[in-house]
């Protein structure tokens, strides 16, 4: 009988050895199996990295400004007559004074909104951070920017600078002595209408032209 105990623990014991040497393997087989494969699991876990972490950024930065274009469409009525001016303060056109004034209409009627919603307040209020000691070109970057949520919404500019006069063309254009257009005539754009193009058609600002 104690041949027969000595005889099985050294069997136990050469099994241990041998079950140790397995897991060393097997874990340095994992080892090598992680390094040969580094680049697929590095791309299977692509998700987490900096690059794809920046590209879901810009996807939630474009969902939400599709929340304040959706948001600033309901009130969009309330900014007739500083389209076309916001348009010329963001090429560089107009003064650094008139620029200002421009802003500060757009904010005035911004505050006039009565149950703004988040989304909008949220953008409106980094649009004006520090307005009053931006440089021209600062300013006209920030103009810029509204000019883009403005396109974002779907708003259109007229390019047109003449024209021939149409059964519609009075509701795109105005005189500037109210003289009714008549079907026929030639007019020259003294001032692009804004309009979105769905049926029918939503004037949000209306142009002014001459007869030629």
């Amino acid at each position: 009988m104690g041949e027969n105990s000595k005889t099985k623990n050294y069997i136990m014991m050469e099994m241990n050895v041998i079950r140790n040497v397995a897991i060393a393997v097997a874990a340095l087989g994992g080892v090598c199996l992680l390094y040969v494969n580094r680049k697929r699991l590095a791309g299977r876990f692509a998700p987490f990295n900096g690059r794809e972490s920046g590209s879901r950024q810009e996807r939630l930065n474009g969902d939400s400004m599709t929340e304040v274009c959706e948001a600033f469409l309901m009130y969009a009525d309330g900014f007739q007559g500083l389209y076309e001016p916001l348009y010329k303060a963001s090429m560089g056109k107009i003064s650094l004074e008139r620029m200002k004034n421009v802003f500060a209409e757009w904010d005035i009627r911004m505050g006039r909104i009565r149950n703004i919603p988040i989304v909008l307040r949220g953008w409106w209020t980094t649009i004006v951070a520090n307005k009053d000691v931006l440089s021209y070109e600062e300013l006209q970057e920030r103009l810029q920017k509204v000019v883009q949520m403005i396109e974002g919404c779907g708003i259109v500019r007229d390019k047109q600078s003449e024209l021939i006069a149409k059964a519609d063309t009075n509701l795109y254009y105005q005189h500037d002595e109210d003289i009714r257009f008549e079907a026929g005539q030639k007019l020259r754009v003294e001032s692009p209408c804004w309009y979105l193009p769905s049926n029918p058609v939503r004037i949000i600002e209306k142009g002014y032209a001459e007869i030629l």
